[in-house]
């Protein structure tokens, strides 16, 4: 066995510098923390390296260090921070001669620190960016169906909430983008990956949602390249800017699978509207008004951005990745955007990204063509959450944890240092990338009976939600808290900070309380509790005298954060904040406890009945799994049953596994091992780690069986052939063997 490359190579690149040829190793994984023959992968990994730096001798041929930076050649060693990328290859020259091939890009990170010991030279450790997911971030919580919002009537919001969608949020917290950032005045800011509803501070830019017939079904989404896409859905918006700017731009992507029709409008100060009509083919034409602009229009490239700009000078500009064209149009004065809708009800429209956004004279009026996303997700394994807790100061890299250890997702950042969230289900689906032999790239390996058991059966611990929903037809809201009630003296101050608790959301919370005035109209709206309120009661001070509403006093109702609230009572004279017994009060209510804050909905998180799959051997262990309020319970019968199933099938285990410098071979990817020269089996594997080493030509890798790929029809051979014995004893008849003979 040898390796067919000649020479093997590692190139560095520190700040966008090439500082040439160096020894480097890189290693990447995949968590993975469930039993090796479930294989379903799960968790967030770092890929690190290590270089030795070759040409790190200062003045008086002294090795550089952390305290000597800089060498008489005018090398520098790196400091904390520095960028990094790192590229391997292989060729049948010497790149040092004979220059380099493009190779693979196999880091993409930063300096962590650098070290040099007695005997050797300077070394640099290198780290990717996964830090970056350090960062504490909230997150409001979401609903399968948000109730309407607080002070309007309406319909509820369908938001199509899927896991995707909060770890898209959460991504874009961290610096991680699947959908470009808006500029200027942002309008509208609509990443569209399974959910309608906007989170981020893009002015409280509001979603609702209505499908064409007006009915209760969901939006529908599509699979695209770099996650879901709305297929089909009417959404509206207010506008999240009031600056008035002299252009507005649109820019989305429209995937490959775009074969319908879709409008996006918005409605500007002044009465004028602009937008785009988008037809089959992912031809994008201008609209100002009633009047289309054919002239100007442009076909988009499957998976792309568009991007439109609308002068207030007259002008529009079409612009995608294959170029531009422009038409004159009316006037209008410069302007913000008021609201904007989006209709894709046509067919299918594979609509992401949508930026609706205002921007000076002198910009360019471009958005998001050319735009290469930060972070990839796997769409390929989607299913709806009915609710997405809130995140309330966390660090981003514990709730994302949270969420791919749940439902069984690898997170990792590659090569070239994008975000990947991938399920490994479907991962295990992709196409393999090749085929690995001892002939020509395996240096050793180990292979072993699987010694697990299996599992008994797999029990799937998950949560479900259990709430109160605003009856809007009735005009009522859920009560969220209620005061126990208590006695005030003149002046008193009493304060109560309210919020859910840590299983509890509450949804669209009415801070514009009104106080209860003892008025017909009022006493109405508080029996058919239509708001939140507050209220003083007292008496005139006459024997006999009936308690009534008294509003002399303070009263406010402030948000601390997102999950909690003050309520500051001080009234002007003595009272309680009883409610009294008066005529138009409902009875049930008399003597209970204020103020009351209602909102649109409630949620808790409970403890579902655990899904048991079944079937395998008594003599194994149980299997647990927490999924918590990740899944439905569809989707947690679907993980037991898939992890059953794979617990009954005994697979071989290859440990040890190394190969000639390969830099192909990459974590999250399938290769079949051809053995058979010295096992004789050929296995379909998953690449679970690996580590590059092109200085000692070797590649480490720890895959995970999928399938074994060899197979012996016995039926079809002659009776002295059906075993393995007999099969050993006369291997020279092995042509004879596969004609049947």
């Amino acid at each position: 066995m040898s390796n067919p490359a000649v020479y093997t190579w590692a190139r560095v690149y520190v700040n966008g510098s090439d500082v040439g040829v160096h020894e480097a190793s890189i290693s990447a994984g995949i968590a993975n923390d469930l039993p090796g023959r479930l294989n379903f992968g799960s968790g967030i990994t770092q890929r690190t390296g290590v270089i030795r730096w070759s040409n790190a001798v200062g003045r008086g041929g002294l090795l550089l260090s952390p305290y000597r930076r800089v060498g008489e050649d005018g090398f520098k060693l790196p400091s904390y921070g520095d960028r990094i990328q790192v590229r391997m290859g292989v060729q049948d020259s010497d790149p040092r001669l004979f220059g380099f091939t493009e190779g693979e890009v196999m880091f993409t990170g930063k300096v962590d620190y650098s070290d040099v010991n007695s005997g050797g030279y300077p070394v640099t450790h290198i780290v990717d960016d996964i830090d970056k997911l350090n960062r504490v971030i909230r997150l409001n919580p979401f609903k399968h169906h948000m109730p309407p919002l607080v002070g309007q009537s309406g319909r509820y919001r369908h938001t199509g909430l899927t896991p995707d969608t909060v770890i898209a949020w959460i991504a874009q917290k961290c610096g991680f983008h699947t959908t470009p950032l808006p500029r200027g005045a942002t309008y509208v800011s609509a990443m569209l990956h399974g959910s309608t509803i906007q989170t981020g501070n893009w002015g409280s830019v509001i979603f609702s949602h209505r499908t064409p017939s007006d009915s209760i079904n969901l939006p529908l989404w599509d699979q695209s390249k770099d996650g879901l896409a709305l297929n089909r859905g009417i959404v509206d918006w207010t506008s999240g800017s009031k600056a008035v700017q002299p252009k507005i731009v649109f820019s989305a992507k429209l995937g490959t699978n775009q074969t319908g029709s879709a409008t996006i409008q918005a409605a500007m100060t002044g009465g004028g509207m602009v937008g785009v009509d988008i037809t089959a083919g992912r031809v994008v034409t201008p609209r100002v008004g009633d009047a289309t602009y054919p002239t100007a229009a442009m076909a988009v490239p499957a998976d792309t951005y568009f991007s439109v700009c609308f002068d207030s000078a007259g002008k529009v500009t079409v612009t995608t990745e294959t170029g531009t064209a422009t038409s004159n149009t009316p006037t209008w004065s410069p302007a913000r955007v008021e609201w904007a809708n989006l209709n894709a009800s046509g067919g299918s429209c594979s609509i992401a990204g949508l930026n609706i956004c205002g921007v000076p004279s002198n910009d360019s009026g471009v958005l998001g063509v050319g735009f290469k996303p930060s972070a990839i997700i796997d769409a390929g394994y989607q299913y709806p959450l009915h609710l997405s807790r809130s995140i309330r100061d966390e660090k981003a890299i514990d709730v994302l944890n949270e969420i791919c250890e749940a439902i069984c997702l690898i997170c990792y950042i590659d090569g070239n240092g994008k975000l990947n969230f991938m399920y490994g289900r479907t991962a295990h689906g992709r196409p393999t990338r090749g085929t690995l032999t001892t002939r020509e790239h395996i240096k050793q390996f180990t292979i072993k009976d699987d010694s697990q058991l299996g599992s008994r059966q797999v029990v799937l611990k998950y949560k479900t939600v259990e709430g109160d929903f605003t009856n809007r037809s009735e005009g009522s809201y859920v009560t969220l808290w209620q005061g126990s009630g208590t006695q005030l003296d003149a002046g008193e101050l009493k304060v109560d900070i309210i919020g859910p608790a840590d299983d509890e959301e509450w949804f669209e919370v009415d801070t514009a309380w009104s106080y209860a005035n003892g008025t017909e109209a009022e006493k109405e709206r508080f029996n058919r509790k239509n708001g939140s309120f507050y209220g003083f009661t007292t008496t005139s001070g006459s024997p006999g005298a009936k308690s009534e509403w008294w509003n002399s006093g303070d009263a406010t109702v402030t948000q601390i954060v997102p999950w909690r609230w003050k309520v500051s009572l001080q009234p002007a004279v003595a009272c309680s904040t009883h409610i009294p017994e008066v005529n138009g009060v409902h009875p049930s209510m008399w003597g209970k406890g204020m103020p009351i804050i209602r909102g649109g909905a409630y949620a808790k998180l409970v403890d579902a009945e655990p899904y048991v799959a079944t079937g395998g051997s008594d003599s194994a262990a149980d299997l647990s799994h927490e999924a918590g309020a990740w899944v439905t319970n569809t989707r947690a019968q679907d993980i037991a049953d898939y992890a059953m199933k794979k617990s009954l099938t005994a697979l071989p285990v290859v440990q040890g596994l190394e190969c000639f410098f390969d830099p192909r071979i990459k974590v999250g990817t399938r290769w079949n091992l051809d053995l058979t020269a010295t096992a004789g089996v050929t296995l379909q594997c998953f690449v679970l780690e690996v580590e590059h080493d092109p200085a000692s030509d070797t590649t480490r890798v720890d895959v995970r069986v999928l399938e074994n790929l060899t197979s012996w029809v016995w039926d079809s051979l002659p009776e002295n052939y059906r075993t393995f014995q007999a099969v050993a004893s006369d291997f020279n008849n092995l042509d004879e063997l596969k004609a049947g003979k």
